[in-house]
């Protein structure tokens, strides 16, 4: 049987590892730029790897555009990796500013390229707990990714107000108290709650 994962990236990750996770399409436009400023903090001084959905829509559009404007202002020390499909749905298009990509064989986007990149994770040999997962937002594959992030033990930070699939699992009664689950708000002190928080090296 083919394989349903295409991997054409690198063999191996190093550390440490952040996923950039949530609303692409369906996320409002008006909304996008609020979220500049926490894309941009994750990253700038970030040594490793970031990985997001390697399209221009919504959240993986926005991590490729500040990627794009910090390269700008200096030398990156992170690899920007995209996971999509290898068939995109009609007017949706590959970000320029992604360093790399890593397809599955799937006709749209589906929870393969989530299971794809925590395949890659655990085969580099990094433990999920030391991986952080920032979730903004997101419809059901985006919930998915958050919920299969926090049971493998990642620690996933989600943006508070941000609605959708982020505030749903928030407010579930199964989930929101879970002891990897953080809800972060969107102004400058966000990081350093993820620092005091997780404790973890990359921020």
């Amino acid at each position: 049987m083919k394989s349903a994962f295409n991997r054409i990236t690198k063999d191996s990750f190093n550390t440490p590892v952040i996923i950039v996770a949530g609303g692409a399409s369906l996320i409002d436009g008006k909304k996008i730029e609020h979220y500049r400023d926490v894309i941009r903090k994750l990253m700038h001084g970030f040594t490793g790897i970031i990985i997001s959905g390697g399209t221009t829509a919504g959240i993986p559009g926005l991590a490729g555009e500040v990627k794009a404007e910090l390269g700008q202002a200096g030398k990156l020390d992170f690899e920007l990796i995209g996971y999509l499909p290898k068939s995109l749905p009609d007017g949706v298009t590959r970000s320029e500013s992604y360093d790399s990509f890593c397809e599955t064989d799937a006709g749209h986007f589906s929870v393969l390229e989530v299971l794809s990149y925590w395949c890659d994770i655990v085969r580099s040999g990094i433990d999920p707990k030391d991986v952080i997962l920032l979730g903004i937002e997101g419809g059901e594959i985006a919930a998915m990714e958050y919920k299969i992030a926090m049971s493998l033990g990642a620690k996933v930070a989600l943006v508070a107000d941000s609605g959708r699939a982020a505030s749903e699992i928030l407010m579930d009664k199964a989930w929101k108290n879970h002891p990897n689950l953080l809800a972060i708000p969107n102004d400058p002190i966000t990081f350093e709650e993820l620092q005091e928080k997780f404790q973890f090296p990359g921020l």
